[in-house]
């Protein structure tokens, strides 16, 4: 069966769309990934704020022990 260019042309529109519903897909799992991301760095630094107060807390009771 000959491809005819209105066959041409709908193939042509159908690769496009395809294209960019991927790209849009890329772009919505990269905008993920770096959400995920921003998500464990905001954990890491409550844990290390944590542990700095619990330091602290420490540091005190021992220095209120050694007084």
């Amino acid at each position: 069966m000959p491809v005819t260019a209105a066959t041409a042309a709908i193939v042509g529109a159908v690769a496009a769309v395809v294209g960019t519903a991927v790209s849009v897909v890329g772009s919505i799992s990269q905008g993920n990934a770096q959400a995920a991301a921003a998500r464990a760095q905001g954990q890491a630094q409550r844990a290390a704020f944590a542990s700095q107060a619990e330091a602290s807390r420490y540091n005190a009771e021992v220095a209120r022990q050694n007084a």
